[in-house]
């Protein structure tokens, strides 16, 4: 997992160049007036899906799980939290109470 600031992408150095220039393309491109749905960069080797979600209560949300593309999210409006395992797929995590 890679988190930064997409006005920032200098402190990230490290950020494989097809990423950067993914990022840069929302930048530039994608903003309250696009359309939601799918919009093509380099096809469906790159492209942005333009969506206006709520999030759910974490104890409603199911783990997310990418074994095709990579997932870049880059939030316009509002807030959101994230959490994540480096556990394989469906193992959950024992969680100790201190």
């Amino acid at each position: 997992m890679i988190t930064g600031n997409v006005n920032h992408l200098e402190f990230i150095p490290y950020l494989p160049d097809k990423l950067r220039a993914a990022i840069e393309y929302v930048k530039r491109h994608v903003n309250d007036e696009t359309p939601a749905g799918k919009h093509d960069i380099e096809g469906n080797e790159v492209f942005v899906i333009v969506s206006n979600d709520v999030t759910e209560p974490r104890q409603a949300r199911r783990a997310e799980y990418h074994a095709k593309y990579l997932d870049i999210q880059i939030l316009l409006h509002g807030t959101e939290a994230q959490c994540y395992s480096t556990l394989p797929a469906g193992q959950q995590e024992k969680q100790v109470v201190l």
